[in-house]
């Protein structure tokens, strides 16, 4: 079988960015910072009064970077980083990013209630303007080029299934957690059923099913890590939080090895077919770039 099959997958649906151009999210509020402790520290509030000052904010976005990067950087510092570069990337209209910053913005924040807070904000503020729909790859709807009218159909038959998956909204409360989980592992299992059927007909369907499969893995993992953590308060809630965290890094051990998958078959193929995958392959590409600056999860 051509497509990478993980029926026992579970986890939540994603709140995908769309496609529009967005209105921009509003920077975290300014605050009079604390005396730096630290060279990460230093670099964090030399760049957060440089954007304050509007002195260089393209220099302050790169000291941001460093600092989110930085393995020596004190948590609550690459949180903040984090938080201070997603409303940029989402001003740029990279939402896929900014999702990504608040995603690693809330892994750093050790459960800080100002800090999950403030990702909490963000994200919703992100999540009102999106559409439904992957964060990466074509959109939903996308003509599959290159192969027979009824594998098409059999394909967009599945996209619709896509569709509807990515509608579901994400809100779960500690007591229903379970039943979130649960229905949410049943959709993506039966997506990946779906592909798989598609993709034994054709090989260029194939490409874009693992893609397909690679994006609904890879989102849903920043749903898990995104997951609003001020519902699941309570003395459970390092708990709930340590068993999200583990089924999102699980999803992206998925993700990027259906995102490998898709790149194998792309690249095996020649004239018409490989210019029919060629929109797949690109994304996929740029899908395990994606997954490369999440590294640190």
């Amino acid at each position: 079988m051509l497509l990478l099959l993980a029926c026992n997958s579970d986890g939540p649906g994603p709140s995908a960015p769309g496609t529009d151009t967005p209105r921009a999210v509003g920077p975290e509020p300014l605050e009079i910072p604390e005396a730096p402790a630290n060279d990460s520290a230093e670099l964090f509030y030399g760049a957060y009064l440089d954007e304050a000052l509007g002195v260089d904010v393209g220099a302050a976005r790169r000291t941001y970077q460093v600092v989110a990067g930085s393995e020596a950087a004190e948590p609550n510092l690459v949180s903040r980083a984090n938080l201070r570069l997603a409303p940029m990337a989402a001003a740029s209209g990279d939402t896929q990013l900014a999702s990504e910053h608040l995603a690693r913005a809330m892994a750093a924040a050790g459960g800080a209630p100002t800090l999950v807070a403030r990702v909490d904000r963000l994200r919703a503020e992100l999540t009102t303007r999106a559409q439904a729909g992957p964060g990466r790859g074509p959109p939903i709807s996308t003509r599959l080029e290159g192969v027979s009218p009824a594998i098409a159909a059999s394909f967009a038959e599945v996209e619709r299934e896509l569709a509807a998956y990515y509608r579901r909204p994400l809100t779960p409360r500690l007591g229903g957690l379970e039943g979130t989980l649960n229905a949410n592992q049943r959709a993506l299992a039966g997506l990946v059923r779906g592909y798989a059927e598609v993709a034994n007909q054709a090989r260029v369907a194939a490409v874009a099913g693992n893609l397909r499969v690679a994006v609904a893995y890879h989102d849903s993992a920043l749903a898990l890590f995104d997951t609003s953590q001020v519902e699941l308060a309570g003395p459970q809630l390092a708990a709930v939080r340590g068993r999200l965290r583990r089924r999102a890094v699980d999803y992206l051990g998925r993700s990027r090895t259906a995102y490998q998958r898709t790149l194998e078959i792309a690249g095996a193929l020649d004239g018409d077919a490989a210019t029919a995958a060629s929109r797949w392959r690109v994304a996929a590409e740029q899908g395990l770039s994606a997954l490369d600056r999440l590294k640190r999860f």
